[in-house]
């Protein structure tokens, strides 16, 4: 039987303040600062809701350039709505609530 994510219940809590707040994120950094903790008990790759926090730092992370890389290489598309883009970094790309 799957065990259960540890960070399950924080990352609802964020699905519920962005609902409840029209999905502005700046209403719900207590929460989204909760969800961090709990990624942070835990090891990389422990939980799936904290994917998004891990990406998140490994984009961080100056990357190596080659001679050859374009300013298309550099651009990432954005996502099509604001919802879309929280729902894929707190849940990872395909996870709603």
């Amino acid at each position: 039987m799957p065990q259960k994510d540890p960070c399950q219940k924080q990352a609802c809590e964020i699905q519920k303040c962005l609902q409840a707040n029209n999905y502005m994120e700046s209403k719900c950094q207590a929460v989204v600062q909760e969800l961090r903790k709990c990624c942070a008990r835990y090891a990389k790759g422990r939980s799936l809701v904290c994917s998004g926090f891990e990406k998140e730092e490994e984009d961080k992370r100056p990357l190596k350039r080659t001679a050859t890389s374009t300013s298309a290489d550099k651009s990432d598309a954005a996502p099509s709505s604001q919802r879309a883009a929280l729902s894929s970094r707190f849940f990872g790309p395909g996870r709603g609530n």
